[in-house]
């Protein structure tokens, strides 16, 4: 294997990767109890307006390392518009994952030796208030202080938000609308489903003639059919369409009086075709009898979140291929491969895959131009991909040294086992502490395992009274998957077969 030295420029992937491994892994504890809150605790505002809240960290007379936050909120009475990071107290930072009533792991890394030691913010997210009621703004995650040791007890604060809608005039009557509808929807990658443009005429006003365009994101949904309502517009057109627009959908009513009801102009018909979130914007321009041009029309969007809705699948045994999911996956191959190139590995991949490891003998982080048996690797995907040419050639697999502290590991052979018994056929069962399982799908530790030998250094129980925190006699571990495993002792690993 060759390993070269990352160079700063491409080092914020490997940092934000070695910052959830540190929120994440439970290591040690502390008697500070600091405090990360949504501030303003309360927040007014009236019904479609824009408002803010901070997430704001506050140490309490701790150094504060990094933090993973996620942010709940009602998506029925507010949209989220933008996460803005605060760069200064955390340069290393990620905006997290946006779904429904969800922002989940925004990320902040202080990189002083330091850490952060007053009050400051990680993110503001800036919102739409768009139902009137009131709603809470929920906050959980975790802390480290410097070096990576977990920070506990924390105070986690929720905001409330009120949403005030102004008593109408009742003698003011609402103006004429176009509407995308559904509002907001949340769809399964790769199926198909529809967006119905609306018209909403109103006491005072028919509607003669509708003239109307939409935009979209083409990189996450296609376009497959525009329905035209022949029966409340029966002279009609679909309009033009290019990448990302339908131009100029057209509908006319040929009564004397007009619309006077609600209708739909059209049925778009769309297959989601990537995951994420974009909005379906609407522009038009309507007459009512005898062809007068109508003003003001008020133009609602609507917003499409595309998902991944799968179930986690279960990795074979044996693969011929190891699947990989967007982000960040570990692997390990249980065997030298005929072609052990990290090139013929990710042929065909999306630009942007990369493949590193962790060298614990005091280099770190580095690229691989190969990839060996016993090591376990990251590889960054910016879309689902698949590992093949996974062949292997007939020769042993060798050995690894491990070093004190963290060390990256595959296992060897073709049958799952307890950590217990395939690191004590490797030798290594009394030099090591703790062990970790990064689920590639979820991205994120959905295991630890506890060596509770009598050589056990670890802080406090073993393992900790948690559902995902196990000895390693009920820790499994599977062949081409990945593990982080921490070292009392240096020792070597022998590799089986």
């Amino acid at each position: 294997m060759t390993t070269k030295s990352v160079n700063r420029g491409k080092i914020s992937l490997y940092s934000i990767f070695l910052a959830l491994i540190f929120c994440s892994a439970g290591i040690g504890a502390a008697a500070a109890n600091p405090s990360v809150s949504i501030n303003p605790s309360v927040t007014d505002v009236d019904f479609g307006d824009p408002f803010s809240v901070f997430i704001e960290v506050n140490p309490d007379g701790m150094n504060v390392e990094s933090i993973l936050a996620s942010l709940t909120y009602d998506e029925t009475k507010a949209s989220v518009t933008n996460v803005i990071l605060k760069s200064a107290d955390f340069p290393v930072n990620d905006p997290g994952t946006q779904s429904p009533g969800l922002i989940q792991n925004i990320m902040g890394l202080n990189t002083q030796t330091g850490g952060v030691t007053t009050v400051t913010n990680l993110a503001e997210i800036q919102m739409t208030a768009i139902d009137e009621g009131t709603f809470v703004i929920g906050i959980s995650g975790s802390l480290t202080q410097p070096p990576g040791d977990p920070l506990t007890p924390v105070d986690w604060n929720p905001g409330q938000v009120n949403i005030n809608v102004e008593v109408p005039d009742t003698n003011q009557v609402p103006n004429v609308n176009v509407t995308i509808k559904p509002s907001t929807q949340t769809i399964c990658n790769d199926t198909d489903f529809s967006i119905f443009i609306e018209v909403n005429p109103n006491s005072t006003t028919s509607v003669e003639s509708v003239l109307a365009s939409i935009t979209y994101d083409q990189t996450k949904a296609s376009v497959t059919n525009v329905i035209l309502n022949s029966v409340n517009f029966p002279v009609n057109s679909p309009g033009t369409q290019t990448s990302g627009l339908i131009q100029n959908i057209m509908g006319l009513n040929t009564l004397t009086s007009g619309l006077t009801t609600t209708a739909n102009l059209a049925e778009i018909q769309m297959t989601a075709i990537d995951v994420g979130t974009f909005s379906i914007a609407i522009s038009s321009s309507l007459t009512t009898p005898p062809g007068d041009t109508i003003t003001p029309v008020d133009l609602i969007n609507g917003q499409v979140t595309v998902e991944i809705c799968e179930e986690d699948p279960d990795e074979p045994e044996t693969p011929d291929a190891i699947d990989l999911y967007k982000g960040w996956n570990l692997f390990s191959v249980p065997h030298v491969l005929n072609d052990s190139s990290v090139l013929s590995l990710t042929e065909g991949f999306s630009p942007g895959a990369a493949v590193i490891y962790y060298d614990a003998s005091g280099i770190g982080w580095g690229s691989v131009t190969d990839v060996e048996p016993l090591k376990a690797y990251l590889i960054y995907v910016t879309d689902n991909e698949t590992l093949v040419n996974l062949e292997a050639k007939p020769v042993p697999a060798g050995s690894l040294a491990m070093y004190v502290g963290w060390n990256l590991l595959g296992m060897t052979g073709y049958s799952p086992a307890m950590a217990e018994d395939a690191l004590n056929v490797s030798e290594i069962d009394d030099s090591y502490q703790k062990i970790m399982n990064w689920d590639n799908y979820d991205k994120r530790f959905n295991l630890y395992g506890y060596n509770c030998n009598d050589d056990w250094s670890g802080d406090g129980d073993c393992p900790p009274p948690l559902a995902e925190h196990v000895t390693t006699q009920n820790f499994p571990m599977k062949p081409y998957a990945g593990y982080w495993i921490n070292m009392a002792y240096a020792d070597v690993y022998t590799g089986q077969g």
